[in-house]
């Protein structure tokens, strides 16, 4: 599916949805010629990156709006100063209170620099 990846520059307060190819791959795919690109993003202290399965992409609600990009990403700026557990929970319980038909492929992860540790959830 297409993975969800967020950019939190800390410094700034800038939050940036990093593109994708739209594309999931299997191992055996990364010896045949793929168009892949590389991106660098410099990480200092505080920055977060946050990344979504695209289970996310397809929640709908009773009344068939699906929650989308846009959702997300509000979600994210309106916690983004919480804690690396605390931002991750606050995604399921607002996708959850959004669908209660949650599909299976609901994944986050949130990962901060801490002084150079990264510290996951």
């Amino acid at each position: 599916g297409q993975p969800l990846a967020v950019y939190y520059q800390a410094s700034s307060h800038r939050i940036e949805l990093l593109k994708t190819n739209g594309q999931a791959f299997t191992p055996s795919q990364l010896d045949a010629e793929m168009d892949l690109e590389n991106k660098a993003v410099e990480l200092n202290p505080k920055d977060k990156l946050i990344f979504c399965s695209s289970g996310f992409l397809s929640l709908v609600n009773d009344q068939g709006v699906s929650w989308g990009i846009d959702e997300i990403l509000s979600v994210i700026k309106r916690n983004i100063n919480k804690d690396v557990h605390a931002l991750r929970n606050e995604i399921f319980f607002q996708a959850y209170k959004f669908s209660k038909e949650q599909p299976k492929d609901l994944t986050v992860i949130v990962t901060e620099v801490k002084d150079r540790i990264i510290k996951l959830a």
